[in-house]
């Protein structure tokens, strides 16, 4: 997904439509990105994840798959609303 530089930021009569909807889907994905990212309530919700997914006595390699799982099901599921977009 390549965007053009000059349609980031503000709406330029040369973007195209699909070149401003794409340049505000990334924003609202980088926006996104940085609530999730910096919330606390987010990393608290992982860490209950991986305390009830995982007990003392699992492999190291256990907590990678579920991780790989769950994002799995995130990527799924985020691709599902993308025909709404």
């Amino acid at each position: 997904m390549e965007v053009d530089p000059q349609c980031v930021g503000a709406q330029h009569h040369d973007c195209s439509p699909a070149q401003e909807k794409q340049t505000r889907n990334l924003s609202f994905y980088l926006q996104g990105l940085g609530i999730h990212l910096t919330s606390p309530k987010a990393k608290l919700a992982w860490f209950t994840v991986t305390t009830v997914g995982l007990s003392a006595n699992v492999p190291i390699w256990a907590s990678f798959v579920l991780y790989a799982m769950l994002g799995l099901a995130v990527n799924i599921a985020a691709g599902s609303f993308k025909k709404y977009l």
